[in-house]
This record gives C-alpha cells, sequence and structure tokens, in this order.
C-alpha cells in the first residue's frame, strides 16, 4: 500500500498537484500512519468518524497545493 501511495503522490508531482519538494516515500508513509492512527481512535472513542474526517482533509489540505487551506476543518 505504501509502495502504491507513493506512486500516487509522484504522478500527482507531475500534474502540479503536489509541490516537488515532498518526498513521496515520506508522505506515503505519514498517510498511512496517520490512518492508522484514525482508525484507532475512532474505534477507541477518542473521536468520531467526522472528527476523524477533519483531521485527514487537514492533512490532505497541506500536501495538495491545488486544494484550499482551511484556518480549521473542526470549525463547521
Amino acid at each position: 500500500m505504501e509502495r502504491f501511495l507513493a506512486g500516487q503522490v509522484r504522478r500527482a508531482q507531475q500534474h502540479g498537484d503536489i509541490p516537488a519538494g515532498h518526498d513521496p516515500q515520506l508522505a506515503a508513509a505519514g498517510l498511512l500512519a496517520l490512518t492508522n492512527g484514525l482508525a484507532a481512535s475512532v474505534l477507541g472513542g477518542q473521536r468520531d468518524g467526522d472528527a476523524a474526517r477533519a483531521v485527514l482533509i487537514y492533512y490532505l489540505d497541506r500536501i495538495f497545493t491545488s486544494r484550499p487551506v482551511n484556518e480549521s476543518p473542526f470549525e463547521k
């Protein structure tokens, strides 16, 4: 999965959606670690699915340059 995600990051870099300065392997590893941790926190009752989604969007907004960066994904 990590190799696949790193490939997707490289493809997004080629299309100009992710800055070339991001390391694809590190971005993929970080994304996998984040999603695994969020899944555990939902299962453990630390946060609900909406809060986990907000954290994931916050992370993705900082990787993808074409996505608007929100001040806080927790505000509705």
